[in-house]
């Protein structure tokens, strides 16, 4: 039985620059854990910067943006592995100004 509220939709928020090819690696990882616990995982990020230029700022704002909007739609932020980037930890001020749940995942310890 799932520790997790079951049937929400779940923003999934994880590091990207650091070593991108890792980060999207795990990032598929957390989003296969939450259709395992019963969980709606909703990652746009993982879209927008495999079909945006995350290395031009104005571009990246604008996808931030975007993901914002999209989080403020959602139930439940799920902050990802070790890694606080800053655009995660805009994700983490935005759903804490909404009073969204926010838990912290890490699937190498086992946190969830």
């Amino acid at each position: 039985m799932s520790r997790m509220t079951n049937g929400k939709v779940v923003f999934i928020a994880h590091a990207y620059r650091g070593d991108p090819e890792v980060n999207l690696f795990d990032t598929e990882r957390y989003i296969r854990l939450a259709i395992q616990e019963g969980q709606h995982p909703c990652c746009p990020w993982y879209a927008m910067v495999r079909s945006l230029d995350d290395m031009d700022e104005s571009i990246r704002r604008k996808g931030l943006a975007a993901n914002l909007e999209i989080l403020s739609r959602c139930d439940i932020l799920w902050v990802c592995g070790k890694e606080i980037s800053s655009g995660v930890s805009e994700e983490i001020h935005r759903a804490e100004g909404l009073r969204l749940p926010v838990i912290y995942v890490d699937l190498d310890a086992e946190s969830f």
